[in-house]
């Protein structure tokens, strides 16, 4: 039995923390021991990843991990965790996590490190040191695994994979969970869009406000829903406010069950400024609803424009809006026909198959 380290940096409610737990319940525990190192807090997703029978460390790491010096101990101790467990392959999701696992590896003498890339470069001053650092470990990567074609594109690009090294295996998603709510009655005397996410930068909120304050004013029956919490609520309730949507746009908080909350949907709207493969688009397209968002990262290969949604430039509100009213003028046969074709999608990204592409690559790897 081949044992594997997944180190990530938290276990909060996101992305790449959920599609981890997604991968790690369905993974063949006759052929696979997993266990998880989370560098920071732990979050939701621990109790989550425990309760599926899978160990989890937590380090409780600042958030400022390039400052080693003021997490040696929590470095030092995931390097004797390391060493006493002794994984057969080392997989870390995120950058800083990343980094932590190349070098850690190395000096545990791990000799299968994968290094998974789930979102687009960083750009500016801060993307330029974390490129030319990951670029100058890359050769620790036995292989680098990218969620999106395009994405693994992006990092190509920037000269910091090695394109032999390279493997996509993309997002998937649990279709069983969202037939399950499918039962559940949509309303009817208003139209409900729904958006869900972190509320942080990356997210682009402040945007989509803006944009259905334009939807809004012409279809003033039309609702939206927020499911998500982050460090700028406090910002983004202002901006409701400022913008006189307070009766028609709702802040959920944190959602605890997405399946039900896209059954009372009628679309879903992504107004990100990047992303890599978002797993809100994969359960809407699960659930049957078109989409509208922004072309970012990975998002072109789920949303097929004028085929199950369609598709605008990230931080424009009119061409968000313009595309928001175009969806709801479709009318309820229109759309159904997007969702319809979305669904057909979604079959290609289920969560079994996408597991099966995981072990098949740890299979690669113990080869070599």
């Amino acid at each position: 039995m081949a044992k594997i380290c997944y180190v990530i940096i938290a276990l909060d409610i996101g992305g790449a923390e959920l599609q981890l737990y997604q991968i790690l319940r369905r993974l063949n525990r006759h052929r696979f021991s997993p266990f998880v190192i989370c560098l920071a807090e732990s979050g939701p997703v621990k109790r989550k990843i425990i309760e599926a029978g899978i160990p989890v460390y937590c380090l409780n790491m600042k958030r400022k991990l390039p400052n080693f010096l003021s997490n040696q101990k929590s470095v030092y101790r995931l390097l004797k965790i390391i060493q006493r467990e002794k994984p057969d392959i080392i997989v870390s999701f995120l950058y800083y996590a990343i980094i932590l696992g190349r070098l850690i590896g190395k000096l545990a003498k791990i000799r299968h490190i994968i290094s998974s890339f789930r979102i687009s470069p960083a750009e500016g001053g801060k993307g330029y040191l974390q490129n030319l650092i990951l670029r100058l470990t890359s050769w620790m990567d036995e292989l680098t695994c990218v969620n999106s074609e395009k994405v693994a594109q992006e990092w190509l690009n920037k000269g910091v994979i090695d394109p032999q090294k390279l493997r996509v295996i993309p997002n998937g998603v649990d279709l069983s969970k969202f037939r399950s709510a499918s039962h559940l009655p949509r309303p009817t005397d208003h139209f409900k869009w729904v958006a869900i996410g972190r509320l942080v930068p990356q997210k682009d909120f402040l945007t989509l406000v803006k944009a259905f304050k334009e939807v809004s004013d012409v279809s003033p029956q039309c609702r939206l829903e927020i499911a998500g919490d982050g460090p700028l609520r406090g910002e983004l309730e202002n901006a409701v406010r400022e913008a006189g949507l307070e009766g028609r746009v709702r802040i959920l908080g944190i959602c605890e069950s997405i399946p039900d909350l896209l059954a009372q949907a009628d679309a879903l709207v992504l107004s990100s400024v990047w992303e890599g493969m978002p797993n809100v688009i994969l359960e809407a397209m699960a659930a049957g609803l078109p989409v509208v968002a922004t072309d970012v990262g990975g998002v072109g290969e789920l949303v097929s424009d004028g085929e199950n949604g369609f598709l605008v430039p990230p931080k424009d509100p009119p061409a968000l809006a313009y595309a928001m009213k175009r969806l709801m003028e479709l009318g309820q046969e229109g759309r159904r026909q997007l969702g319809t074709r979305g669904r057909e999608i979604a079959q290609e990204y289920e969560i079994g198959k996408i597991v099966r592409k995981w072990e098949k690559l740890y299979e690669e790897v113990l080869s070599l």
